[in-house]
């Protein structure tokens, strides 16, 4: 394994284990969840379950959602609290798939359709209505949800995901400055107002069971103390279900009921009915169905409701659920009975008007932060507009308005900015002016140069190659075409006749003069042949050479004789015509020589030849006679010398 298939399963087995690690918080909050009052609760396992939406995707989120309300079905059996937690998992992550943004939107949308959907319809088929109780469990577990996906998007948001695990979250930039406003009004709202409603039902929950408790005890004592003054013959009478009796004593029960809801019931030893301010209990026994459970909460106080397994919705068993207060008088036992479902109605209604706080509370934070947005907020994104990119503008010298804010430390920074701008173009302008002048004195020196090349590599008086640029050139292009046997170079030694007349009758201008006409005339001549085989030199003096390749014999014969006839013709020097002529000697390399040295040599002895010939001829190195040549130029040399020591 290389180092990359290493990091990378590093890299997934953190991912994995994130996953199973978010996974066995959100059971742990499902199965220990807040409880509310009468079976609502508040969970925070959806928190987790949306941050392994957020960082893992749709598919981990809804396999970890099936797990977790898996585990908690078994064990707990809450069937509607998780097919809503399923569904608003699936639900948002779909949407946040393909917008990757407004969660809590999507999850509030959710909660207002589908969610409330679901709990109405529940409680419809259970209840047959659709009441004050439904719409509270709706704003319930919509603040829930709201401020669950809240947690998640902070955790996301702002936790070192991508240094604690190796990579990234769904979040492709930082939070502007509004999310971070609404996530921080969101969690300030909905976080207290969680934990007062939490508070506030406990302590709802209390006041109903000390009230219950205090109004049934002080029922039961009224009878209690009515029963004193009853004969031994009259609760013998009542045993023997007398209906004096037992109407004596519906009197006294209905005297007693502090509340129309309450149940008083008075039961003989075999726990029948005697009397009831409710005629349907009368001469029924008291027998509580084998599914409901009694639950105590002090003595003689209990809760009785039916088992939870038995219904589906958390509403249903509290509809029929009963506080239950005992007390024995003699031989018979009075039971106090107050239905739950008055007070539920009570809780729910408490629960609807702080849902009408919290919109309000909303309203107004919303509208806060529009100001905020609009005070602070817009000045920012100006002050941002204005200085992305300032270096470029500087540099453009565009026109920069700096925006003014009432905020002081916005006005601050605005005012850093202006001064940092301000520094940053004088800068610019130095810069600007440093790089003028150093581009001048590159220039400079691009001009010297160019000049010294040319100085170095050409002619001064007519323009052309010189013999250093000549030499070297021909070097270059013996060894390439020394890759190719099969190409040949003419080098044609040209000397102008009668020059030195011309120079010494004229003087050395007309002599300059007429050089450069005679190179002029070169070039047109080369001209209607291509540029990349052919050049031509001045060697110094009179004498001139052109180096071109790829020509057979005839075309070469066909390029001397052009060459002598266009020197022939008469150049005209201070108003008259002069004419001259031109020897020219021609070596073929590789034919004539395989390096340089050896063919200038040899074109020079043919361009002896041609001179000796008379002028204004060509002659090939090899159609010569070169040890005739050879002795007369030695000759001539010696001549020379021996004149110029005057012997």
């Amino acid at each position: 394994m290389n180092n990359t298939d290493y990091f990378n399963y590093i890299k997934i087995s953190k991912k994995y284990k994130l996953i199973l690690v978010l996974t066995i918080l959100a059971f742990l909050c499902r199965v220990f969840s807040i409880h509310l009052i009468f079976d609502i609760t508040l969970s925070l396992s959806s928190v987790f379950l949306f941050i392994i939406l957020r960082v893992s995707g749709l598919k981990w989120a809804v396999l970890a959602a099936l797990i977790v309300n898996s585990l908690v079905f078994v064990t707990k059996s809450q069937s509607i609290e998780l097919v809503l937690g399923f569904t608003e998992i699936c639900f948002v992550g779909l949407i946040y798939e393909k917008k990757h943004k407004y969660m809590a939107f999507y999850d509030a949308l959710y909660w207002v359709i589908i969610g409330g959907a679901i709990i109405c319809s529940m409680l419809y088929t259970t209840q047959g209505k659709v009441g004050i109780d439904a719409y509270s469990l709706i704003f319930i577990y919509l603040i829930n949800g709201i401020f669950n996906i809240t947690l998640a998007e902070v955790a996301t948001t702002y936790a070192p995901f991508k240094n604690l695990y190796g990579f990234e979250v769904v979040i492709q930039k930082p939070p502007t400055i509004v999310v971070f406003l609404i996530h921080l009004c969101i969690a300030g709202i909905l976080g207290p107002f969680m934990l007062y409603m939490v508070f506030n039902s406990w302590n709802f929950e209390k006041e109903v069971k000390n009230k219950v408790f205090e109004n049934s005890k002080q029922a039961a004592n009224y009878i209690n103390d009515q029963f004193s003054h009853w004969s031994s013959a009259d609760r013998r009478a009542l045993k023997l279900k007398s209906l004096l009796q037992i109407g004596y004593v519906n009197d006294i029960i209905k005297a007693g009921t502090i509340a129309s809801t309450m149940n008083i019931q008075l039961l003989d030893s075999k726990n029948e009915v005697l009397a009831s301010n409710f005629s349907k209990d009368k001469n029924n026994t008291f027998d509580l169905l084998s599914n409901w459970k009694k639950q105590r909460i002090s003595d003689n106080f209990y809760i009785w409701l039916p088992d939870k397994n038995y219904y589906l919705d958390i509403s249903s068993k509290w509809d029929r659920a009963f506080y239950l207060y005992e007390s024995s008088m003699f031989d018979f036992k009075i039971l106090v009975k107050v239905p739950i479902i008055d007070y539920r109605d009570e809780l729910f209604t408490n629960y609807l008007l702080q849902a009408r706080i919290i919109m309000i509370f909303s309203i107004l934070i919303a509208f806060l932060i529009l100001i905020i947005k609009n005070f602070i907020v817009r000045s920012l994104s100006l002050l941002l507009n204005t200085s992305t990119n300032l270096p470029e503008k500087l540099k453009r010298q565009q026109g920069i308005f700096w925006p003014e804010s009432s905020i002081f430390e916005v006005s601050i920074l605005t005012n850093n900015f202006k001064a940092m701008s301000e520094e940053l173009g004088n800068m610019i302008m130095e810069y600007k002016s440093m790089y003028n002048s150093l581009e001048n004195k590159t220039n400079q020196l691009i001009d010297s140069e160019k000049r010294l090349h040319e100085m170095a590599y050409y002619d001064a008086l007519t323009g052309l190659p010189n013999r250093h640029y000549f030499t070297n050139n021909l070097k270059f292009l013996f060894e390439e075409m020394a890759k190719d046997n099969k190409t040949t170079v003419d080098v044609m030694l040209i000397d102008l006749d009668r020059f030195k007349q011309v120079n010494d009758t004229h003087g050395h201008l007309a002599g300059d003069l007429l050089l450069k006409i005679v190179s002029e005339r070169l070039i047109d001549i080369l001209n209607y042949y291509p540029k990349d085989n052919h050049f031509v030199s001045r060697m110094g003096g009179d004498e001139f050479v052109v180096v071109i390749n790829d020509l057979n014999e005839s075309e070469t014969k066909l390029l001397a004789q052009s060459i002598i006839t266009e020197l022939k013709k008469p150049i005209k020097l201070e108003a008259r015509g002069v004419f001259i002529g031109a020897s020219i000697g021609i070596s073929v390399y590789p034919y004539n020589g395989d390096n340089m040295v050896e063919i200038m040599k040899n074109a020079d002895k043919a361009m002896y030849a041609a001179k000796e010939s008379g002028g204004n001829q060509y002659r090939f190195y090899s159609s010569i006679n070169n040890v005739g040549i050879s002795q007369k130029m030695c000759l001539e040399q010696d001549i020379y010398k021996a004149f110029e020591r005057k012997d």
